[in-house]
């Protein structure tokens, strides 16, 4: 794999207990950074149809990844529904967290934890040699660095 598809975005959701425990934190996403190019070059053709899809009863969970409309793709909804309908309320959740360092065994310790398979967390694992990174600070990207 080139240093561009060793890309990827892990979140980590907090649930209870001492915050400094990994079996306290939930994985929710990791997405190969090339993985989302689908997700966004689709985007337009699913604002419209998500828009008139969510009813002032349904519940809208976005977050930027896979299979998602992403904060654009909210933004734009928001926009279409507020002239024809004030009654509904739109809410857009970001569990996003960023790490300076993540321990790779405790990582792999969490994910077998919750009943990732082998294969799956080996896949994780390809990530951990030579993996880009770059911390984001005030909405703005630091330059990659090899881990």
């Amino acid at each position: 794999m080139t240093k561009f598809q060793r890309r990827a975005h892990l979140s980590l959701l907090y649930k209870s207990g001492d915050r400094a425990i990994p079996g306290n934190y939930r994985p929710l996403t990791l997405v190969n950074h090339d993985a989302s190019w689908v997700q966004r070059s689709c985007s337009g053709a699913w604002e419209l149809y998500f828009c008139q899809s969510f009813t002032k009863t349904k519940v809208a969970l976005s977050q930027d990844g896979p299979s998602v409309i992403g904060f654009f793709g909210f933004k734009t909804c928001k926009g279409f529904a507020r002239p024809s309908t004030p009654t509904r309320a739109w809410v857009l959740l970001d569990f996003a967290k960023a790490f300076d360092c993540v321990l790779c065994p405790a990582l792999d310790m969490v994910l077998q934890h919750f009943g990732f398979g082998a294969t799956f967390r080996e896949w994780v694992k390809s990530f951990y040699n030579e993996t880009s990174v770059s911390l984001l600070l005030n909405d703005c990207p630091g330059n990659p660095a090899l881990e």
